[in-house]
């Protein structure tokens, strides 16, 4: 108990110090939060990567998630190798490459989930993750549309 009137009996001695650091404080953060009229939403914008799309199943399915990928991302043209493509990914001129098997188009109307497409990137990039969730985000849409009653070309 001592110790608490002890603490009182300094803060009283010492209050025009402590209302003059009060002041101060408050007067620069009021002065900070209405000098900030950005707000995060305006701040944030999506990236573009560059992207390589190798489409070995060539249907509509796997044409549609071209496209859809081309909307959001630059992707190369060029055919390149497995060794080219590794060497890009490894040198990051190229930041997340998405290989379309064989048989994507009917493992999609047939609700699989796993494993639809395989991609090459560097572990653990965030480009690895945006745009895989980007394609999985694609996936599901169609997914869902097929179990609602639509066929997988609507």
């Amino acid at each position: 108990m001592q110790v608490f009137k002890l603490f009182f009996k300094i803060a009283r001695s010492r209050a025009k110090v402590l209302a003059i650091y009060m002041v101060l404080y408050m007067s620069i953060m009021l002065g900070f939060t209405f000098t900030s009229n950005h707000t995060s939403d305006a701040n944030f914008t999506a990236a573009a990567m560059n992207l390589y799309i190798n489409d070995m199943d060539n249907t509509e399915s796997s044409k549609a998630l071209t496209e859809y990928m081309k909307s959001l991302h630059k992707v190369k043209d060029r055919v390149l190798t497995e060794t080219q493509l590794a060497d890009s990914v490894y040198y990051r001129m190229i930041d997340y490459v998405l290989i379309i098997p064989e048989g994507y188009e009917a493992r999609l109307a047939g609700l699989e989930t796993e494993d639809l497409v395989t991609e090459m990137c560097v572990s653990g990039s965030g480009a690895a993750v945006f745009a895989g969730h980007q394609i999985a985000q694609f996936n599901k849409t169609v997914q869902l549309h097929v179990a609602g009653g639509y066929s997988i070309t609507d």
